[in-house]
Order: structure tokens, then C-alpha cells, then sequence
């Protein structure tokens, strides 16, 4: 009787071996690029949920002041905004990439952050409307798809004193 064994040969396995290790290269590289990109969405993510809580809290503002002031602060280099509302003084300082709300009467201080981005705060006293401008560098744009991601600035336009002159006036209840 004739025996023959069964086997792999040492050619197979190296076979194997190869296809098998360019597999988990492949998916290595690809969870890699997974995880790359989770960051950045995330940190885009975070950064865009900045812009709109500041757009919000900003427009609010404007809108309730009757009056504006912008002034260059000295220490560190940058602008401040003071806005006068009937529930009292409202500061806005822009720098360093940063722009922090102070108001004084409530003991509220908020800061949102823009690394490496310019900010700069206008007024127009003919028109009335104060604007806050956050522009940041082209390299730091991604190529994504919505119009707002790939904007240079952000521009948030307010008209001062606008809550004030919706309101109707008060009138007495009749009697």
C-alpha cells in the first residue's frame, strides 16, 4: 500500500501569508485614514457650533443695545466693543484669535476661541448696524461641499437697537 501524505507546502504558505499581510496593510491604512478624518470632522464639528452659539448671543445683543462704542485696547493689542442695554453695559474684547463676552450686572463672562484667525468688530453709524467679522487663513478651508465650510470669514452683521424699535408701543388696558 502506498501512503501519501497531505500537506501544505512551504510555497502555499508563504502564498497566504503575503496576500494576508497586504490585507491588513490595506485596512490598517484605511482605519488610519478613518481616524484622521473623524478628527477633523469633529474639530470642524466644534469650531461651526462656536460660530453659531457667538452669532446668536452677538446678534441678541446688538439687537437690545441702544447704543455702540468700538475702541482699540492697548494691552493686549486688539478691539473692544462696549454695547449699552437697558439690563446694563455689555463688552465684547477681540484677541488673539479669541472673542470674549463680559457683562458686568450678571457676572457672565463666555470667550469663544478662533486659533491663528483674525477678528474684527465695525460699526456703521449711518446704517446702524455693527459687525463682527472672524476671517481665517485658505489653508486651514477643507474642500467640503457646504458653502459655509469653505467661506474665508465669517460675518455677522447686527442692526443696533432693532429689538427696540419692533416692539409696539405699550398702551393702557382699557378700564
Amino acid at each position: 500500500m502506498k501512503s501519501t501524505r497531505r500537506g501544505v507546502s512551504l510555497i502555499s504558505l508563504m502564498v497566504v501569508i503575503a496576500i494576508l499581510s497586504g490585507l491588513l496593510l490595506m485596512v490598517g491604512t484605511l482605519l488610519r485614514g478613518l481616524l484622521v478624518a473623524e478628527v477633523a470632522t469633529a474639530a470642524r464639528v466644534s469650531q461651526l457650533r462656536q460660530w453659531e452659539q457667538l452669532t446668536i448671543q452677538f446678534r441678541r445683543d446688538v439687537h437690545a443695545a441702544t447704543d455702540a462704542g468700538i475702541f482699540v485696547s492697548a494691552e493686549p493689542i486688539g478691539q473692544e466693543l462696549q454695547l449699552t442695554a437697558p439690563g446694563g453695559r455689555i463688552d465684547y474684547a477681540l484677541r488673539d484669535g479669541a472673542v470674549e463676552r463680559h457683562q458686568p450686572s450678571m457676572s457672565r463672562h463666555d470667550v469663544w476661541r478662533f486659533p491663528d484667525q483674525q477678528t474684527e468688530v465695525t460699526e456703521d453709524a449711518e446704517a446702524r448696524l455693527v459687525t463682527l467679522r472672524v476671517t481665517f487663513p485658505a489653508a486651514a478651508l477643507d474642500d467640503t461641499i457646504h458653502p459655509a465650510a469653505r467661506a474665508h470669514a465669517l460675518t455677522i452683521d447686527a442692526e443696533l437697537g432693532r429689538e427696540h424699535r419692533q416692539r409696539p408701543p405699550a398702551t393702557e388696558p382699557p378700564r
